[in-house]
């Protein structure tokens, strides 16, 4: 359960999720059917942060899956049939939700078991990255962190990479120009 916790976990916070928001979802939060999550807990809600309601990639959806599955078994190991909490935390008083303190825990057993050390925005910081870095505006990065805007996005998270910037600007030219002669070095 401890794999499919943290498989789950590391994807959602990945994809954009706040651990917060992760930590306080609720079963009902993860739709299988429509394969989206609903954000019942954002970050700022009732002064800035609305709920939302966010797609699951393609590639997480075999996690949610054994996640589902292994959290299922879990329950049922320990006598219980239901836990309101996507991630239940069970102790002896019972399941209920993770505290802010026991998923700080969570992550600790996920660094020492994977040696990799890392903040939790790390992941949302390396998700933007790499959509930004595979052809995503910066304005649809900062849209789906759900950010009120792109400053906040490329200040803290993510910016596009010179390289790759003049890479999408030499190709916009070479589309735009595409019947005019090339110069290269050997036309000098």
């Amino acid at each position: 359960m401890d794999q499919a916790i943290a498989e789950l976990t590391l994807g959602c916070l990945h994809v954009g999720l706040r651990p917060g928001e992760l930590r306080k979802a609720a079963l009902r939060d993860m739709d299988t059917r429509k394969w989206v999550f609903f954000v019942a807990y954002p970050k700022g809600k009732g002064i800035y942060g609305e709920e939302a309601r966010l797609p699951v990639p393609d590639v997480l959806k075999p996690y949610v899956l054994e996640f589902l599955v292994e959290r299922e078994r879990m329950l049922k190991s320990k006598g219980m049939e239901h836990a309101v909490a996507l991630i239940p935390a069970v102790s002896a008083n019972g399941v209920g939700t993770y505290s802010e303190q026991a998923f700080g825990r969570l992550k600790k057993a996920v660094i020492a078991k994977t040696g990799i050390s890392f903040k939790w925005k790390d992941f949302r910081a390396s998700g933007g990255q790499i959509a930004l870095d595979n052809g995503v505006t910066l304005e649809q990065v900062s849209r789906s962190m759900r950010h009120a805007s792109v400053v906040t996005t490329e200040q803290y998270y993510c910016r596009a990479r010179a390289d790759l910037a003049y890479a999408c600007v030499n190709d916009a030219y070479n589309r735009v120009f595409e019947h005019e002669p090339a110069i290269t070095e050997k036309s000098d």
